[in-house]
């Protein structure tokens, strides 16, 4: 998102953070610590969203994927 202008490095940044954690967490075998890492994801795209900041047609994709992880993860 951020190399295709999508959203700036800031927003960007603040993304790549939650999704790190959620990582680290389900590589550390905590699965409720990443699927709650992982909705603050989805809050926070969806405010991008709803700010104007992101479209909704850009956040789709990572929103739909980050709800599979979500579903196979629970």
């Amino acid at each position: 998102l951020i190399d295709d202008g999508k959203v700036n490095k800031g927003n960007g940044n603040s993304l790549e953070v939650k999704l790190d954690g959620a990582l680290a967490a389900l590589q550390g075998g905590q699965t409720n610590a990443a699927v709650n890492k992982l909705g603050a994801l989805l809050n926070e795209l969806n405010a991008m969203v709803q700010s104007g900041r992101l479209s909704a047609a850009d956040a789709a994709p990572l929103q739909a994927l980050i709800n599979l992880i979500i579903a196979s993860a629970s």
